[in-house]
């Protein structure tokens, strides 16, 4: 029963990831045609938010690898601290900088402390033998994830909603 669920994770998991790289590919397309008139600043913007959700997506399946036995592969001070991981990187410099009064911005860091928060309790929990405990964190995480990608993609539109309005 448990291998099926772990598949059935990794299934969720995998699929916004391969969405994502169709989407960087489109990115490369449209920065090639009809959006070159984009400065490249704003496409690398939009491209960052691509790769930091990416890496969200990735943390995620590392952290849930550890259903499966196998040693986390990140180091420790990355599970436990959000400012560790590519996405807590950028949004302590460049994204804090450009887009910290953006409420799209905002709400990624009480909701990104929460995924790193869970994350560390989640492989506790597995390490530990208690098993329906960290079943309810990988609800928790997998929920946290979502919430991260859509509010990532917020910020996304955003950022492309004040370039169309000449705000950027």
């Amino acid at each position: 029963m448990r291998n099926l669920e772990l598949i059935q994770t990794k299934k969720a998991i995998a699929e916004p990831l391969y969405v994502l790289s169709a989407l960087d590919g489109k990115f490369a397309e449209d920065a090639e045609t009809k959006d070159s008139y984009c400065p490249t600043e704003f496409k690398f913007d939009r491209l960052m938010i691509k790769m930091v959700k990416a890496d969200h997506i990735r943390w995620i399946e590392k952290v849930l690898d550890v259903f499966s036995g196998k040693k986390i592969s990140m180091p420790h001070s990355e599970l436990i601290n959000n400012h560790e991981c590519r996405l807590g990187k950028w949004y302590d410099t460049k994204g804090r900088e450009k887009y910290g009064n953006f409420k799209e911005f905002l709400k990624l860091d009480y909701i990104h402390a929460r995924v790193h928060e869970t994350g560390n309790a989640l492989v506790n929990a597995v390490k530990a033998g208690r098993m329906e405990e960290a079943d309810s964190y990988k609800t928790e995480l997998l929920k946290y994830r979502t919430i991260v990608l859509e509010t990532l993609d917020d910020l996304s539109f955003k950022i492309k909603e004040n370039f169309i309005r000449g705000n950027y």
